[in-house]
């Protein structure tokens, strides 16, 4: 076993060390270190030596935060869509996850971590509300050759192909729902379309 090599007073990027700490059970030697923003951290002695810790974790923050920034299109409607397509296809507590993530669609690479390569590709939004983003395949996953900035109606014609052929079946759709023993989710789920596929049924908007 080596000498014990003391790192008290030694400066790590913004960390100083001010004494040995605990000992882990695997052996390793952590120390005591404050970092330049005033937080007080134990690090493992081994990362500081390697250069692998440089701050109390305060950089990586500001880091993150300022290429959030750097752009200058924090909170705008090409910054939200990028962020609602991302959650659409990774977060499992969203509504909406299983006609997205749940179906196998993903980001791919060049934006998943990257707003700057999909501002790059799709351009600004044009500056209308009724404009959101849209897959040209509904099936496809988001990439460049497969996004489109689309009004809601050509999204709607673009939607997945619904098993519903006529007027006999919608109205039978209206029936199942006006028993209160279905949601139209459910009814959805069931012919494979869109939640306003049915509702534009049920209110007599389409197949009447």
């Amino acid at each position: 076993m080596g000498k014990l090599i003391d790192l008290t007073g030694k400066v790590f990027g913004r960390l100083t060390v001010l004494k040995r700490g605990k000992t882990s059970k695997w052996g390793h030697i952590h120390w005591a270190c404050r970092c330049s923003c005033g937080n007080v951290k134990e690090i493992c002695g081994t990362s500081l030596k390697k250069k692998n810790s440089s701050s109390c974790g305060c950089l990586q923050k500001e880091l993150l935060t300022e290429r959030n920034k750097t752009h200058g299109m924090h909170g705008s409607p090409e910054y939200i869509s990028w962020q609602s397509m991302k959650n659409r296809c990774y977060n499992l507590e969203r509504d909406n996850y299983h006609n997205y993530g749940g179906r196998g669609i993903i980001v791919c690479d060049r934006w998943l971590n990257s707003f700057e390569n999909f501002y790059e590709d799709m351009g600004p939004r044009p500056d209308d509300d009724y404009y959101s983003l849209d897959r040209i395949d509904s099936n496809g996953n988001y990439e460049p050759s497969n996004c489109r900035w689309a009004t809601d109606e050509e999204q709607i014609i673009n939607r997945r192909t619904t098993k519903i052929n006529g007027k006999k079946e919608a109205d039978h759709i209206r029936k199942e729902f006006a028993t209160g023993e279905f949601k139209i989710k459910e009814i959805a789920d069931y012919y494979d379309c869109s939640r306003a596929n049915i509702n534009d049924i049920i209110n007599n908007k389409i197949w009447i």
